[in-house]
């Protein structure tokens, strides 16, 4: 999917695993390479470096107790325990310890718009320095809830790369478009469909589809204008919604 690279993450541990020292041996002969974790069907990370000059490392590593890691370099039978190294950490599957995870950023964001699902629409935006909310009044509305709603918007933090492309799975046609506009900037995405706490998302002009926390971003697909009210509105309504023989004579 070729989704770009942090280079100060990938930097930083290149240079910490070059950088490690192999001193303590635990293990000298083959038979011990898969209960170590490190044979060549066995084990948890299979890594290679290679630099510019087309020169390569390959290693392989095993999990070892208390958080250190088994080495083993290719083509040699020697095991080595380093204490400085974590597989989970340093040799992570997760595309998220490579790349930058801010998938998107709006700084003074004081807009939001959204439209979806299906004739929603929600319209927030700050004007001297108080929020407004299309169909309240000021007075109804909560200023923290609106901040927060804002908030949710202006900032998307990936969990996982999807794909390179959208595809009908992930339901943008069903989904919300979300305009943000801060100081500075404007941006455009689309969130789609969830699954296992993680929602489909996609900028407008990045080809890269992206997984977003549900959490961060759940309130942008569901929320109504009921819930930008505060307590003292919500109250008033409620009021108001009580029958009272009055009301029924009257009917």
């Amino acid at each position: 999917q070729h989704y770009p690279a942090d280079t100060l993450k990938i930097d930083e541990l290149l240079n910490k695993i070059l950088g490690t020292t192999l001193k303590t041996v635990i293990a000298r002969r083959a038979e011990n390479h898969v209960k170590l974790r490190v044979s060549d069907r066995n084990y948890d990370r299979l890594v290679t470096i290679q630099s510019e000059d087309q020169k390569k490392i390959t290693f392989y590593i095993g999990h070892g107790k208390a958080g250190s890691v088994h080495l083993r370099l290719k083509e040699e039978d020697r095991v080595y325990r380093i204490k400085e190294l974590s597989t989970w950490k340093d040799f992570s599957t997760s595309a998220s310890r490579y790349i930058d995870t801010s998938y998107l950023k709006v700084s003074g964001a004081h807009r939001v718009l959204i439209t979806g699902p299906g004739k929603r629409e929600i319209n927030v935006k700050k004007v001297k320095g108080i929020w407004s909310v299309n169909g309240l009044n000021t007075e109804q509305i909560d200023q923290d809830k609106a901040k927060r709603f804002v908030d949710a918007a202006k900032e998307l933090i990936i969990t996982e790369i999807d794909s390179d492309h959208a595809q009908a799975k992930h339901g943008f046609d069903t989904g919300i478009a979300v305009t943000v506009l801060g100081s500075k900037s404007k941006v455009s995405y689309r969130l789609g469909n969830d699954g296992d706490d993680q929602i489909f998302a996609q900028a407008d002009g990045n080809k890269f589809v992206v997984k977003v926390p549900a959490y961060k971003v759940k309130a942008l697909m569901t929320q109504t204008l009921s819930d930008f009210m505060n307590e003292a509105t919500k109250e008033e309504l409620k009021a108001q919604s009580i029958p009272t023989i009055q009301n029924s004579i009257e009917t």
